[in-house]
């Protein structure tokens, strides 16, 4: 008992004092600015993580390699974003997707299939699932109801 609290004593001092374990990098050093009142991710933070985000929405992005960007554990980042945003980043992730399927399906000239690889699913009837989930319709259906004689 007394060598654990000198070893937490020791690693307790000095300018990390007070961010507890699990939160490196929590502080005014990630990210550069303290964060937010409230909690969540910094502006900055948040602008890595969506960046990088938007730059890779061809492929599943882990909470893991999020949690990198932003500079923080990825327990530490998931429990942030969530007190900021209100969903977890696999959800943040999967609308994100789901916008970027959506803002493609005005182009005529790609396919459904085409859409769903670019965005990340894993196959049409993946993003068919998960688009009719929610707006209600399935993308051919809201997609002929957007492009007028397409």
């Amino acid at each position: 008992m007394a060598c654990s609290r000198r070893f937490w004593a020791r690693f307790s001092t000095g300018p990390n004092r007070g961010r507890g374990r699990g939160q490196a990098g929590a502080g005014a050093g990630a990210g550069g600015a303290a964060p937010p009142p409230g909690g969540g991710l910094t502006p900055r933070q948040r602008a890595a993580v969506e960046g990088h985000l938007r730059a890779h929405l061809s492929r599943q992005v882990t909470v893991a390699e999020l949690a990198e960007v932003a500079g923080l554990s990825e327990s530490w980042f998931a429990h942030r974003f969530k007190q900021q945003f209100g969903e977890t980043p696999q959800r943040w992730q999967s609308r994100l997707r789901l916008e970027a399927a959506r803002a493609m399906m005005a182009d005529p000239a790609l396919s459904l299939a085409e859409i769903a690889h670019a965005t990340g699913f894993a196959d049409q009837a993946h993003l068919s699932r998960l688009f009719r989930a929610a707006h209600g319709l399935p993308p051919s259906v809201w997609r002929r109801g957007t492009n007028p004689g397409f």
